[in-house]
């Protein structure tokens, strides 16, 4: 939602601001722009007594001819073997100087009464005109919308872009003032998912790479991407657009989508380093040992998430995608955790010593055989 102000001329102004309407729907990218603050225009038409008495005419006389000759028609239409051509009239008057050309009578002698002759048109505002103002001068109000089949953020972009042209075109007399921007919260969210991700991604690295083995870690940390690339399949399928709702379940859910990843991994890392198994013999008996369990908690997880689809009422039209979101994330990231993972870690050199837990055990023998010999 933005402000328009400027030109102390309500008739400047609003030509202005229609064009910059205009240029806004033409873009194609956007099909709901609605404005306040611009009453429509009246057209005065003063007539004197003296002229109707004199030329034997009525105030009904002057109210039939404005409105038989102040209108458009359609005449039907004719039907050929390549088209279909539509026969219309276009006889609306939209300037005063056309309404004076109104013809009200005319006599058999040839003279014609015009509006122009008895009358005195004038264009102007209404009297009881509703206005806005913006910092104490008067203003337009512009309301753009957007729906599920546009582009917020490119819809921001665009109005942005062209209220800047629109300032430099007029040299300053007009001005553009945006006070609400829904772009605010989803670009926020949005930074705010991306740092999520990253510090997720960051901490599952660097601490399965300590304690287990930094090729485990980023096999394991690889189920955060490839869970979210499945779940934006499925949301582009379903007809789910990036909103705050889904960002909402994406921000809910990065933090759960490796879970499953980190107690199978550490249970093939456990059968391969303490039972000294096959790669893979230790993906296929880990996973085994591991499965029940981290099946159950995951599907426990999504039965959590299934009352959103029974909201009603405003609220249920909505955060239904929350669900959906983290229900299909989840879903992802178990069918990674007990299918994807074990083949990475059992076909790669994930199962290899780790250098850091080499040291951290010889520098352990050491102490305990110094205490010993101590």
């Amino acid at each position: 939602m933005l402000n328009v102000y400027g030109p102390e001329d309500l008739f400047t102004l609003k030509k202005i601001v229609s064009d910059f309407r205009d240029d806004l729907l033409r873009t194609g990218k956007i099909s709901n722009v609605f404005w306040w603050g611009v009453p429509s225009r009246e057209f005065s038409i003063e007539v004197s007594p003296e002229d109707l008495i004199r030329n034997k005419l009525t105030i009904e006389d002057i109210s039939r001819a404005i409105r038989n000759s102040n209108l458009n028609l359609s005449s039907g239409s004719v039907l050929t073997d390549q088209e279909e051509i539509l026969i219309r009239t276009y006889n609306k008057k939209y300037n005063a100087i056309d309404l004076e050309g109104v013809e009200i009578t005319s006599s058999v002698d040839g003279k014609k009464i015009r509006l122009s002759d008895i009358c005195t048109v004038k264009e102007q505002w209404p009297e009881n005109r509703f206005y806005s103002e913006y910092n104490g001068r008067q203003s337009v109000g512009f309301n753009v919308m957007y729906n599920n089949n546009e582009d917020v953020v490119e819809i921001v972009q665009i109005v942005e872009n062209l209220a800047g042209k629109y300032e430099q075109k007029y040299a300053g007399m007009v001005k553009f003032n945006t006070f609400i921007k829904e772009t605010d919260d989803l670009q926020e969210r949005i930074q705010l998912m991306t740092q999520n991700g990253l510090l997720g991604l960051a901490l599952v690295l660097v601490l399965l790479s300590v304690f287990l083995n930094s090729r485990l870690s980023f096999w394991v940390a690889l189920g955060i991407p490839i869970s979210l690339l499945g779940m934006f399949f499925v949301l582009w399928l379903l007809g789910i657009t990036i909103n705050e709702m889904s960002l909402f379940g994406i921000i809910l859910v990065i933090g759960i989508l490796v879970d499953d990843g980190i107690i199978i991994g550490e249970s093939i890392y456990t059968q391969w380093r303490k039972h000294g198994k096959s790669p893979i013999q230790s993906a296929v008996d880990g996973t085994k040992d591991v499965m029940k369990p981290v099946a159950i908690s995951i599907i426990t997880t999504m039965v959590a998430f299934t009352p959103y689809f029974f909201f009603y009422g405003m609220l249920g039209k909505y955060v239904w995608q929350i669900a959906a979101v983290v229900i299909i994330s989840l879903g992802f990231s178990l069918i990674e955790a007990l299918i994807i993972l074990p083949a990475h870690i059992a076909h790669s050199k994930a199962l290899t010593e780790n250098k850091v837990i080499m040291f951290y055990r010889v520098l352990e023998k050491i102490l305990i055989s110094y205490l010993i010999l101590s």
